[in-house]
């Protein structure tokens, strides 16, 4: 038997009468307010060590755009009972607008608004979570609302990041359907979910910071940067790896690819820019889908592709290449105004170590075999020579 128990259990035992009615009475109120703070205490704990989880989770995966975007919803689902999420944040492509970019047990719904628009202000302006169909909008922010209620959803949390009093930066929108029952989202509940909300913000921040900053805006595959920082590594990996005495075993060959899209200047000034822009796009996903995932494919700069073949010899890697370019030339490019194009590419192989015995001169061998494949006249594939018969050649 608890303290309380016991203490309501001496107040029934006095006598009856006004002052003893009052006692009772109070102690009543007393033991209930202590409940109910107790009840507050083992909630605020609850919450105490989830903000502790999360915070380690979101360092964990704090360049992760799709491990916090992941773990953001199932957070949510299993806290607060919510089974229908989605996330609304910059899109990577086209970073002037909100699309959605993750979703869970629904279709994913074709919702999106610009950057620094009226949607995006009035969301940045209502600041804290709030109900969709409560909310004080205008005609097109109710237009963005009735799909958003299409949707399934009840309550969005604005994701901001605070640098300042007063500067505020919309980083997404956490989109959630009702709690499974007929409860509402409580007071504290939401309180928490606002708190959730600025540690998300800045971890989308850092993490679409860190994306920029290893991929081609344009193209989405890795960018020159990146590129460089990993040939190095993967070469200094085979040259380790083959001063070991488990030879056998130890990664050998690491190849690389260079390609360059022909007559693209002529392209670009023949039917603009925006058709170029469309021909990179397209050329990048062709290379994406036909290589491994372990392959690495970057924008080496301009109309120029690298991919880099870890642990494939040269007879292999030219035939990678062969069947590239071969897909590159049948494939049809729509390009909106400027109608469906054709484009075809030049392409150059080495290998380290047979060809190159640096990352300097994989990369020149390589593009020296690219420029080769231009001259020999273009949608074609030249391996490079190896450093043995470069150096017979030179006796």
């Amino acid at each position: 038997m608890g303290s309380s128990d016991r203490m309501l259990q001496i107040i029934e035992t006095l006598p009856e009468g006004e002052p003893t009615g009052e006692l009772r009475e109070m102690v009543r109120g007393m033991i209930k307010e202590k409940s109910n703070l107790s009840s507050r205490v083992r909630r605020l704990d609850h919450d105490l060590r989830t903000i502790v989880e999360l915070t380690r989770q979101i360092n964990e995966k704090s360049l992760d755009l799709d491990g916090i975007e992941n773990f953001t919803m199932n957070m949510v689902m299993g806290h607060f009972l919510i089974p229908k999420v989605f996330i609304m944040r910059l899109d990577n492509d086209a970073s002037s607008r909100f699309i959605v970019s993750k979703w869970k047990n629904i279709e994913k719904p074709s919702l999106t608004f610009e950057s620094g628009g009226k949607i995006s202000n009035r969301i940045l302006e209502i600041g804290v979570p709030f109900e969709v169909d409560g909310v004080d909008i205008s005609r097109a922010e109710g237009e963005f609302c009735a799909q958003l209620h299409d949707a399934g959803v009840k309550t969005c949390i604005p994701l901001i990041k605070r640098d300042q009093e007063t500067t505020f930066d919309l980083q997404g929108l956490l989109c959630l359907g009702p709690k499974i029952g007929t409860a509402s989202l409580s007071e504290s509940e939401t309180e928490f979910l606002d708190l959730l909300a600025r540690m998300i913000a800045i971890s989308l921040h850092n993490a679409q910071l860190y994306h920029r900053s290893i991929f081609d805006g344009l193209t989405q595959v890795y960018s020159r940067g990146h590129f460089d920082l990993h040939l190095s590594q993967e070469v200094e990996r085979v040259r380790r790896y083959r001063r070991m005495e488990d030879f056998q075993r130890a990664a050998k060959f690491i190849s690389l690819i260079m390609l360059d899209i022909d007559d693209f200047k002529k392209c670009n000034d023949t039917y603009g820019h925006q058709a170029g822009d469309a021909v990179l796009r397209a050329l990048a996903q062709i290379i994406q889908v036909s290589i491994r995932a372990c392959d690495t494919v970057a924008r080496y700069g301009g109309e120029e592709f690298s991919i880099i073949l870890p642990e494939t010899p040269k007879k292999r890697a030219v035939g990678v290449a062969e069947r590239i370019c071969r897909e590159i030339a049948a494939t049809i490019v729509e390009t909106g105004d400027a109608g469906d194009l054709r484009i075809t590419v030049s392409m150059g192989v080495a290998t380290y170590p047979d060809d190159a015995d640096s990352v300097q001169l994989l990369i020149r061998e390589a593009d020296k075999a690219l420029y080769a494949a231009k001259e020999e006249g273009k949608n074609r594939v030249v391996r490079a020579p190896s450093l043995e018969s470069r150096k017979n050649k030179g006796k």
